[in-house]
């Protein structure tokens, strides 16, 4: 009994060695009994809590790989909406800048054109200055409001201060540009009102010039004067007084007798009491008389300037010796000469 008993307890323990596993393949098929070792049971199970641990931790990782991949794209979406928009702002300058430009190009045309404008101003009143010089040199009568219109425009504009630099985080771009252009605006209506104190002047001097090359403004010789125009003693000797028409001037046989003012030769010829004589008319009213001289060198109908040669001094006619008469007459009517002489400063 006692070896039944212990071979029964050898049998139980040769079993309990095993883990017995039934395959069912199929209903109609006979079972199958899979016998395991026990001791493969403890790697597997091992193995089985390795993999679990490892497919969690993957599950883990690869749920954030794909927040994070999530982030990413969402980032990008961002990134890429926020980089439209920095397009969009920059596209919207770059338009403002290209409008700025313009406008900045036509502020320098517009400039441009009025240094020019100043420019050819500058030069016409140096031209009017000088024919006004020109013509001090021979006369005196230059009208005031002529002197003041040229007083007016003595100083040409100076446009260098539209290039200064001033504080632009002061005021916007615009403001700035609106201040040049209310400049340029300003520029523009003073320029044309001095376009047309010289368009005046040039129609004022065109007509004067004439006049003034007219004018008898010098004297027909150099000599000193030696009876004044009016009223004085006989110089024959005879009583009382006369009015003496002009003026008379010392000058020795043969002096170059100079007309004073540009004109026409009226007359040439002799009289008993002018001697050889010649006449000039120079327009405007004036009529000149150059008396006693001992011969006349221009033709009547010529054309002469001023200080042209038209005689040689003498002493013909009613003379008390070489000298030179000179008469001024305005509308028939006789004139100090002294007073049409350019006296200079």
């Amino acid at each position: 009994m006692f070896t039944m008993k212990r071979s029964l307890q050898k049998k139980h323990k040769k079993r309990n060695k095993y883990i017995t596993m039934m395959l069912i393949p199929d209903p109609t098929k006979k079972a199958r009994a899979i016998k395991i070792p026990k001791w493969i049971s403890y790697p597997i199970l091992i193995s089985i809590i390795v993999i679990t641990i490892s497919v969690i931790n993957m599950t883990s990782y690869i749920t954030k790989l794909e927040n994070d991949l999530e982030e990413q794209n969402n980032l990008v979406k961002q990134t890429y909406l926020e980089n439209e928009n920095h397009i969009a702002e920059i596209n919207a300058l770059h338009k403002i800048n290209e409008e700025n430009y313009q406008k900045l190009e036509s502020i320098i045309s517009s400039t441009e054109d009025l240094r020019q404008e100043l420019e050819k101003l500058s030069e016409h009143q140096q031209q009017i200055d000088e024919i006004f010089n020109n013509v001090e040199k021979t006369t005196q009568i230059q009208p005031s409001n002529m002197s003041l219109q040229l007083s007016r425009v003595s100083n040409p504009i100076n446009l260098t201060y539209l290039s200064t630099t001033k504080d632009v985080n002061s005021t916007s771009f615009d403001d700035h540009i609106g201040n040049i252009e209310k400049t340029l605006d300003e520029l523009s209506m003073y320029l044309n009102k001095e376009i047309d104190v010289y368009q005046q002047l040039e129609e004022q001097v065109e007509e004067m010039i004439p006049f003034w090359e007219a004018y008898p403004s010098i004297l027909p010789v150099d000599g000193r004067v030696t009876s004044n125009y009016g009223w004085r003693r006989n110089p024959f000797g005879g009583p009382g007084y006369e009015f003496h028409n002009g003026i008379d001037l010392s000058a020795y046989y043969n002096t170059p007798v100079k007309a004073t003012g540009k004109g026409e030769v009226i007359y040439v010829g002799y009289d008993h009491l002018y001697g050889r004589m010649a006449i000039i008319d120079h327009g405007y009213g004036i009529v000149t008389k150059y008396a006693h001289n001992t011969s006349i060198t221009v033709k009547k109908g010529e054309v002469v300037k001023r200080g042209d040669i038209i005689a040689k001094s003498g002493s013909t006619g009613r003379s008390t010796g070489p000298h030179v008469h000179y008469e001024v007459l305005l509308n028939g009517k006789t004139q100090n000469p002294i007073n049409y002489i350019y006296k200079g400063e």
